[in-house]
């Protein structure tokens, strides 16, 4: 399951270098804090980073990427304030099976977008789609169930799959020092204002702009619950199974995601493991049925 899921979140090395620069920067600032451990992370790291090194040197994925673009026809952004807008175009993008087609409303994505997962985390759309595009291949009867979506309350820890808090799981919910994901976004929006600005408010010249209610208002979060459900074409055709969660978290319009945040009910060994798991669908197995 670690690499189904965790090829989303390592760029895609086919994209410019700059990007995978601007990337890889952004994993370092931004460290998931998932439950699993640093043993964990490293192994589904190692795997993740060659096996997409071969599927990138064969070419794979390219023809679906473009397949994806096709189907996802660019379309004007939300207005300001729209919740309901992003999340009518997220249940559509559930219906088309994004994780597993790549196709998603490109509109309610600031292109700049954190995606992380309980294993790494990068920036950018473009390089999510791209490594969604990897997978396609190797998905037999892909399914993805959406149990529920909605908005959270303010300042509320998105729960965890199976019950609890995510919390003390993934970076969805707070991070290590306690800071709730709002709150963090809510600073990082700040520290990209002007430093002429900040001094501009503290010594109370009129001229200077002044924050709206909005975008004091913490930051606004939505929480989708999956199930993922598909073997993989490999010769013991293992079954991947998994509940998981989402929180997409807006900017400060209101219109665009800018931290699509996953989690889990497995680790990251235990997705491995899974991996390795021969299902019905074997090819030893399917050849003797034939054959008897």
């Amino acid at each position: 399951m670690a690499l189904v899921l965790a090829l989303q979140a390592r760029p895609a090395a086919s994209a410019p270098a700059s990007a995978r620069r601007a990337a890889s920067r952004k994993a370092i600032a931004n460290p998931p804090h998932a439950s699993a451990d640093q043993g964990d992370n490293l192994l589904v790291r190692a795997t993740v980073e060659a096996l997409t090194e071969g599927l990138r040197l064969a070419g794979v994925g390219a023809k679906e990427y473009q397949a994806a673009a096709a189907a996802s026809p660019p379309a004007p952004p939300l207005r300001p304030g729209d919740v309901a807008g992003v999340l009518r175009a997220l249940r559509a993008d559930f219906d088309r099976s994004y994780f597993v087609t790549g196709q998603l409303s490109d509109e309610i994505y600031d292109e700049a977008c954190l995606y992380a997962d309980p294993t790494v985390s990068f920036s950018g759309r473009e390089l999510y789609k791209r490594n969604l595009a990897l997978l396609v291949p190797f998905l037999w009867d892909a399914a993805i169930e959406l149990r529920s979506l909605r908005r959270l309350p303010p300042g509320s820890p998105a729960p965890a799959p199976g019950g609890g808090s995510a919390s003390s799981r993934f970076p969805g919910g707070s991070s290590s020092d306690g800071t709730s994901a709002g709150a963090s976004a809510a600073a990082e929006q700040q520290q990209q204002q002007p430093a002429a600005a900040w001094w501009r408010a503290l010594l109370g010249d009129s001229t200077s702009a002044k924050a709206t209610p909005e975008q004091d208002a913490p930051a606004v979060q939505l929480l989708a619950e999956w199930r993922l459900t598909c073997w993989l074409r490999l010769p013991w055709a293992p079954y991947v199974a998994v509940n998981g969660t989402t929180t997409y978290t807006l900017n400060a319009n209101r219109n665009k995601i800018v931290r699509h945040m996953e989690a889990w009910d497995i680790s990251a060994t235990q997705a491995l493991l899974l991996l390795l798991r021969p299902s019905e669908r074997a090819a030893w197995r399917r050849w003797g049925r034939r054959t008897s």
